[in-house]
């Protein structure tokens, strides 16, 4: 492998440092490719970085994410590697080792087309992959173990749906030496313009111990910067993918932010043609919803709807979310784990969760893939937002009533 970029690494032991001409108390570190062996292969890359993710230097990618990192999974939907930052935001990591030929030609497109498939997705797949690992805690209990989290589950929840929803993702291409045509194309990304993925080369340079042992150390070679709202598309061609990308027309205001009913709905106006129309929902439910007992609470991401569990200290139960992508989202996972903290019956849990999932489908719900989650748009609930809030507050009913039949609080 060749080390013009950096010089070759010396093992020095402390003796070597007061008698630095002495060559028997330093030794030169030989480096290596991985072998072609069933043992130095892509599968151990992967199992490297499930292992180890914090050799990865994600914040010098992106510094809108800090490590400790949490692993979801290997060879989920093509990913070869997939995080989550305590941030929010996931991490894709592609593996390609140098002797591979698409080391060259098309891992870039496909880091892009992989990370295109994410953003589909909702924090119900994320957490299903999370939960299908065997973790007995949530998601954003793990996270809020390894970092300061300022936010409520609730909220952690929709800044993840926010984050997947507007692209908002690191992409890193991870090898053993990075070819340059692809660390070429990534300087093209870099000068366009409105792009939310943040893209980083990460080569893992292997260097051979005289014990057999092998010594990793993690280098950024390239990276994009930040400009939102790119339109890609990931093209085949002999079914080896091509990047195209258009710069949009206008840009998107900034997303961090707590909101406001103004500047919520004036976000929501410029989302689509039928941006209007969602204002005029979301403003018609807040009118509705504050001459009921529901109370709503303001995130980055829009309102939140929650109601008060009567008998149960400072506990706002989440009815779900009217986010800024034009739909409000409910996650059962998220009311199961509040409603199991108050309560013992999991039957009884399950039944207000079964009657929310009801009433939603009244409306059109549709849920998503993980099968967690339930979306609605607000272009549905046009004049239809009185019998929207009614549900809820049928909803509202079952759950007193449940809670009043079972007589059990913790």
């Amino acid at each position: 492998m060749p080390l013009d970029r950096t010089g070759h690494p010396f093992v020095v032991t402390i003796r070597s440092l007061a008698r630095p001409t002495a060559p028997a108390d330093m030794m030169l570190i030989s480096a290596v490719s991985l072998p072609e062996s069933p043992k130095f292969s892509e599968n151990f890359l992967q199992e490297f970085l499930e292992a180890t993710p914090q050799i990865l230097p994600v914040s010098a990618v992106d510094d809108r994410v800090k490590t400790p990192l949490l692993f979801l999974g290997r060879e989920v939907d093509s990913t070869d590697v997939l995080y989550i930052s305590c941030e929010g935001i996931p991490v894709i990591a592609e593996t390609k080792l140098w002797r591979n030929p698409e080391a060259r030609r098309v891992v870039v497109a496909q880091v892009i087309e992989y990370g295109l498939r994410v953003r589909q997705w909702t924090f119900a797949d994320l957490d299903r992959h999370w939960r299908d690992a065997g973790h007995k805690e949530s998601l954003y209990e793990a996270a809020k173990s390894k970092a300061e989290i300022d936010k409520e589950e609730d909220e952690w929840i929709g800044l993840v749906n926010e984050n997947l929803a507007q692209g908002c993702m690191t992409l890193l291409i991870v090898g053993d030496r990075i070819r340059p045509r692809a660390v070429e194309l990534a300087g093209v990304l870099r000068e366009q313009r409105d792009f939310q993925f943040r893209l980083g080369f990460v080569e893992i340079r292997f260097y051979a111990l005289d014990d057999g042992r092998i010594l990793a150390i993690p280098v950024t070679l390239a990276k994009t910067v930040e400009v939102e709202r790119t339109v890609i598309a990931v093209k085949f061609k002999q079914e080896q993918p091509s990047v195209v990308i258009e710069p949009p027309s206008s840009a998107v205001p900034s997303r961090r932010s707590i909101l406001s009913e103004d500047k919520f709905c004036s976000e929501l106006e410029k989302v689509s043609p039928d941006g209007p129309i969602h204002a005029s929902v979301a403003r018609k439910l807040l009118e509705i919803l504050g001459k009921t007992d529901f109370q709503v609470e303001w995130v980055t991401s829009g309102f939140a709807i929650k109601l008060p569990l009567v008998g149960e200290d400072d506990t706002l139960l989440s009815l779900g979310t009217v986010a800024r992508q034009a739909h409000y989202w409910f996650y059962t996972g998220w009311m199961r784990d509040q409603l199991a903290r108050a309560w013992q019956d999991r039957a009884s849990i399950e039944r207000v969760i079964e009657a929310l999932v009801a009433s939603l489908r009244r409306f059109g719900a549709r849920q998503t893939p993980g099968g967690n989650q339930f979306n609605i748009s607000l272009a549905s609930l046009r004049d239809r937002e009185s019998a929207f809030v009614d549900e809820l507050r049928r909803v509202a009913d079952v759950i007193q009533e449940t809670r009043g039949s079972r007589g059990e609080s913790r």
